[in-house]
């Protein structure tokens, strides 16, 4: 039996060890590419007819010399020259013998990858002799938001764009600066929440607590306020970037190079092993309950390598998830790459599918994202017809090795109230055999649009509520589609109701929700049920700037008045966190703790006196 136990622990061993050893060839081999190296690869990049008579000359084949194969082969697949391509990597091959599997791999690509596409320059509306990059679409398909670099002659300049399309000319209209947003510094458009009411950022803002952070805006019917930073554990002292939200918001995919147990971590921008892109892994994030986000969950090592793994996209199916990777096998510098979701940890992926020669190349292919359908695709990319550095494009139809593995259900339309004014309500869903919500999204307070996707199969309740109007509940069935389906449905709000069918009251000195909030006994965990009130009061402030806020805290539990008094401040401080972490300024909130003191004066003392032990009173005030 000893004798079983050490042979089974050879082989542990053994094939740990392996795992290691064939990570760490790679990455001792990568560590040949120096500064220089690197610097002349560029050079090669504007001139890649050089770099066959260079290597014919070649005795000893790095990984320098790998990287110029992948250039010259990206440069006859961006020709269209698929025969010279495959002439090329078959030619050289026998060259790298580590690399022999994976050669043979892309050859095998460029071979099956036979698919008629339209690969179309999105025309001088949106490009321009700069550089434009990071296409974000707005799932409505109505708005197409970027980020360009020097394009107002600025030398260290990058801001962000938006087009609209003009549904009668077939067109994107002339791009506009994101005025709202930029600034004199650098900042960059990451993605956009399903509904299009949140932008995600990159940039040099105010609360940054690393080397790079992640920032949000909320869109009001004043337009867009100021950039926020997410709170941690999203953002650390480390590297974050490329942000997205999961189709039914209740979660975050984010890149960082913060440490982890998986692989040895090398930071961001600074030059290892051949680059800068540093060992960026991709996690997800979950909120709970109280609305704030639980520790990130790294994907693992599946989908994150020892090297990059970046801009994470995730579509509307809820399981196929794209992203750009230099740690997988590939053309370039950054391929990107799919997968689809095996279980719920999120933590179980299929092997990552290179989307093709048609979408990638020899240089950083990424920012990848797909238009509700599953059917368009938008990248930026340096290509013949290129006006510039960059430019964007759209791809029509997609790659079948690029598809997602399902299609999803979209409700769309305009929340309004009797008068036919937009409302910027809070939308909420859950299915027929549960109470449990799937998901939340916020319809434009500037004209009242909505989007909501969801998964096929299945029926749904979606509540539509704002402060001051009464709920309205829709049901919508998605079981029997069997293909991607929209539908269009304008809602209407009446006065009259706020969550619980009390309005909104006023008084001379005040405006106030009846609503209470509730805590479980003798704790400062807040009972679910009452999230919705919060999150209705949230779009409440949101939509009036002006307004404050004061959160007073009750409680007895039977300790001492000390005791109640500090319980009392804890619950009170927990709604002033949820406030904070959805962006209300601390400067709109006052809270306080009153112990067992009932607003009249008098102390809590017998049962009749109960529904103040638990709960947290919200009051608007001017």
């Amino acid at each position: 039996m000893f004798r079983n136990f050490l042979g089974l622990a050879f082989i542990i061993f053994f094939i740990t060890n392996a795992v290691f050893s064939k990570e760490s060839e790679e990455e001792i081999w990568r560590s040949t590419l120096t500064t220089e190296k690197l610097e002349e690869l560029a050079r090669f990049q504007e001139a890649p007819s050089a770099i066959e008579p260079y290597l014919a000359n070649v005795i000893s084949f790095e990984y320098y010399e790998y990287r110029l194969l992948q250039i010259v082969v990206g440069s006859r697949m961006h020709e269209n020259k698929f025969d010279e391509a495959i002439q090329i990597l078959q030619k050289y091959r026998d060259f790298f013998p580590t690399k022999k599997n994976e050669i043979t791999e892309l050859i095998e690509i460029i071979q099956n990858d036979q698919d008629e596409i339209s690969i179309r320059n999105l025309g001088s509306s949106i490009n321009t002799e700069y550089a434009e990059y990071l296409p974000i679409l707005e799932m409505s398909g109505k708005k197409l938001y970027f980020t360009s670099f020097e394009r107002n002659g600025s030398k260290t300049s990058e801001d962000i764009y938006y087009s609209d399309w003009d549904e009668s000319k077939k067109q994107w209209s002339q791009a506009q600066s994101l005025s709202e947003i930029n600034t004199e510094f650098p900042e960059a458009a990451i993605s956009l929440s399903m509904d299009g009411s949140t932008i995600i950022l990159f940039g040099n803002f105010s609360d940054q607590l690393g080397l790079g952070d992640i920032f949000y805006s909320e869109l009001t019917k004043d337009g867009w306020t100021k950039a926020k930073a997410f709170p941690q554990p999203i953002n650390s002292e480390f590297f974050e970037a490329d942000l997205v939200y999961t189709p039914n918001r209740k979660a975050v995919l984010f890149s960082s190079d913060r440490p982890n147990d998986l692989f040895k971590r090398r930071p961001k921008d600074q030059f290892s092993l051949g680059d800068t892109w540093g060992n960026t892994d991709i996690y997800i994030s979950f909120l709970n309950e109280k609305g704030e986000y639980n520790e990130p969950i790294n994907l693992g090592s599946t989908i994150n390598t020892a090297f990059a793994e970046r801009t994470p996209y995730l579509h509307s199916d809820g399981k196929t998830l794209y992203f750009s990777s230099n740690g997988h096998n590939g053309f370039g510098d950054l391929d990107i790459f799919k997968s689809v979701r095996l279980d719920e940890t999120w933590t179980k992926w299929s092997k990552p599918v290179n989307v093709g020669r048609l979408l990638n190349g020899s240089g950083a292919d990424w920012g990848f994202k797909l238009n509700i359908s599953g059917k368009k695709a938008f990248l930026s990319a340096a290509r013949s017809d290129s006006l510039g550095d960059t430019d964007i494009y759209e791809i029509l139809p997609l790659p079948k090795r690029a598809e997602p593995l399902e299609f999803s259900f979209a409700l769309k339309g305009k929340v309004l109230d009797e008068a036919g004014n937009p409302l910027g309500a809070g939308i909420k869903w859950f299915t027929e055999n549960s109470k449990e919500e799937i998901g939340f999204a916020k319809a434009k307070a500037t004209n009242g649009d909505y989007f909501v996707s969801l998964e096929v199969g299945r029926k749904y309740f979606l509540r539509f509520f704002q402060p001051g109007y009464q709920i309205q509940t829709i049901e919508i069935d998605t079981g029997g589609i069997s293909k991607y389906q929209s539908v269009i449905k304008e809602v209407i709000l009446k006065k009259g109701g706020s969550l619980d069918s009390q309005t909104l009251k006023k008084t001379k000195q005040k405006q106030y929700l009846p609503d209470e909030i509730y805590f479980y006994p003798k704790s400062k965990e807040l009972d679910p049920a009452y999230l919705e009130n919060l999150q209705s009061m949230v779009l409440f402030l949101q939509e009036n700037p002006t307004k404050k806020i004061l959160i007073k805290g009750y409680a007895k539990d039977g300790g001492s008045e000390i005791d109640d008094i500090n319980l009392s401040s804890d619950r009170a401080e927990t709604i002033q966190k949820f406030f904070l972490i959805h962006g209300i300024a601390t400067k709109r909130i006052t809270f306080y703790g009153l112990g067992r003191t009932r607003p009249d004066g008098k102390l809590i003392e017998n049962r009749r006196a109960i529904r103040y032990h638990q709960k947290v009173t919200l009051e608007i005030q001017e």
